[in-house]
């Protein structure tokens, strides 16, 4: 490409940022940023996403909120990583106060979103509300549960000891 515009490095870190690979995402804004492109603010908020997932991915939770508070926008991506993020470094209930958070701000969650939800449901014995939440998923926004869901939905099960009804979850 022989000019790069604010949108085509927008849509690069975009793809890296919905690939799940974060570093990537930030490496291409600081290069935009020394391109002198001025990123504008959908570009700033990806790239904030970014931050947020890299972050939570290694644990350093205080820095990931602190990028979070600080969005001039927040998207379900970075809702999800922050849930995902409490919710994997045993910080259920914050996980789960997000969430609520989130709903109020009128914002519908993803399936990233109901994996850290049941993964913090399962942390925190809380098998009736992780069985809500695994209804809600297909019930209330249509998304199609995928093999993480039915994993944590296993484990949520497991953990609790109802070794039985994980088993019957399972073949159905």
């Amino acid at each position: 490409m022989s000019e790069r515009s604010t949108r085509s490095w927008t849509s690069m870190i975009t793809g890296y940022v919905q690939c799940g690979r974060p570093n990537e995402a930030i490496s291409v804004f600081r290069s935009m940023e020394e391109a002198n492109v001025k990123p504008n603010e959908v570009t700033v908020v990806i790239a904030a996403c970014a931050d947020v997932d890299m972050y939570t991915k290694c644990g350093c939770m205080e820095e990931a909120r602190m990028v979070f508070d600080e969005m001039p926008e927040r998207t379900v991506v970075s809702w999800s990583a922050m849930i995902m993020g409490h919710a994997i470094h045993g910080q259920s209930e914050e996980a789960l106060s997000l969430f609520s958070k989130m709903q109020k701000r009128g914002i519908d969650p993803n399936a990233v979103a109901f994996i850290g939800l049941l993964h913090a449901c399962s942390h925190m014995g809380m098998v009736a509300e992780g069985c809500r939440f695994f209804e809600s998923l297909g019930d209330d926004y249509g998304i199609v549960p995928q093999i993480e869901h039915y994993g944590r939905m296993v484990h949520l099960l497991s953990r609790a000891g109802l070794l039985k009804e994980a088993y019957e979850f399972i073949k159905n």
